[in-house]
């Protein structure tokens, strides 16, 4: 190839470069590339003085500054658009059906933003950041979304959503340690699984309306479970008290306990309460290791009891005023004694199976 023929070619490129940027600036595309021109204008002129052909048949420049840089296929439909807004710099991509698939951008905040799409354009992935934090949001094509998201002090989550944008899990971490929870389809939270302020699992089961109505938890020394009505209000526990011991208690609608069971270190013990907080009836090891039941009335004052004591057994039947009116039992030979007593205690009739009975 001669050295006119070598500058041709590269002069028919150039012009076929300037003609195509006339065309891009006729159809408002902002192109500023002065600088490109003139380089490339020096260039026709430095091969033309130097009569070489070794020119390979590229152009360079060192810097291009445009408003809006925009590809085109061959349909003149745009494909990658390079530009800049008030927020800062922005660049597009389009599938070969002209939707978007690929946002990258700076938000109202001034931060970074990127967006992923599928064919149809819906928003697959979500690349941003908030107040100190990152964040990322995956979706499906028929809607839900997944957010992993870290907040200014370093703690995660991670959070799913339906197709309506209600939060129906949620898992992360604050400042006692983890928690997972778990909404229904109207975004009440039904069941929490997390870390209390004393360092101490617990877990919480919800009614619809996202009312407690059980809870799982420990203490310092046990295990704990409580049960509550539809009103709220707990109703039944089963815990460990202090000592290792266990315990178990029921009670009525608004919360008053009407009946424990228990264990201490004599042994078990079981009390029932009435309607208005007064226990009526108990039954029990005492410290010596024997059975002992108390019968009282409404307002708590014993009025029976039957227990076991060195000789064998014992009954005391007490009037209103708590005063003793009939006693049975044992005595130290193995005989059983009774005795009957008037209003005031003061006895009247006694009598025994023994030798020395008396009436």
């Amino acid at each position: 190839m001669s050295t006119h023929t070598a500058d041709r070619t590269i002069a028919e490129r150039l012009t076929g470069l300037e003609q195509g940027l006339a065309s891009a600036e006729r159809r408002a595309r902002r192109w500023r590339l002065a600088a490109v021109s003139l380089g490339a204008v020096g260039a026709v002129s430095v091969l033309a003085a130097a009569g070489t052909s070794a020119w390979s048949g590229y152009v360079g420049a060192t810097v291009v500054q445009a408003e809006r840089l925009e590809i085109v296929d061959a349909a003149g439909r745009s494909m990658l658009t390079l530009g800049s807004d008030a927020q800062g710099g922005t660049l597009f991509i389009r599938n070969a059906s002209g939707r978007p698939v690929f946002e990258a951008y700076a938000d109202q905040s001034q931060r970074g933003l990127t967006r992923i799409a599928g064919e149809e354009g819906d928003t697959r992935l979500t690349l941003g950041s908030s107040d100190g934090a990152g964040l990322l949001a995956v979706s499906g094509a028929a809607g839900g979304a997944v957010v992993v998201s870290a907040d200014a002090d370093g703690s995660g989550a991670v959070e799913t959503f339906d197709q309506a944008g209600t939060r129906l899990a949620w898992l992360g971490h604050g400042d006692a340690g983890g928690f997972l929870t778990l909404h229904n389809a109207a975004g009440r939270p039904v069941h929490s699984s997390f870390t209390d302020e004393a360092g101490f699992g617990a877990t919480l089961v919800s009614s619809d309306a996202g009312e407690p109505l059980a809870a799982i938890g420990a203490n310092q020394w046990g295990g704990l479970m409580r049960i509550h009505n539809a009103s709220g209000t707990p109703v039944a526990s089963t815990f460990v008290g202090s000592g290792g011991y266990g315990a178990t208690s029921a009670g009525g609608p608004g919360g008053l306990a009407m009946a424990t069971l228990t264990a201490g270190p004599d042994g078990g013990q079981i009390l029932v309460g009435n309607s208005v907080g007064s226990t009526v009836a108990s039954t029990y090891a005492n410290r010596l290791g024997r059975g002992v039941t108390v019968l009282a009335d409404e307002a708590g004052d014993v009025r029976l009891s039957s227990l076991v004591d060195a000789d064998g057994g014992a009954f005391y039947l007490l009037n209103r005023a708590g005063r003793s009116v009939f006693e049975s039992y044992a005595d130290p030979a193995g005989a059983g004694v009774s005795m009957l007593s008037g209003p005031s205690g003061e006895p009247i009739a006694s009598w025994s199976s023994g030798a020395d009975a008396s009436r």
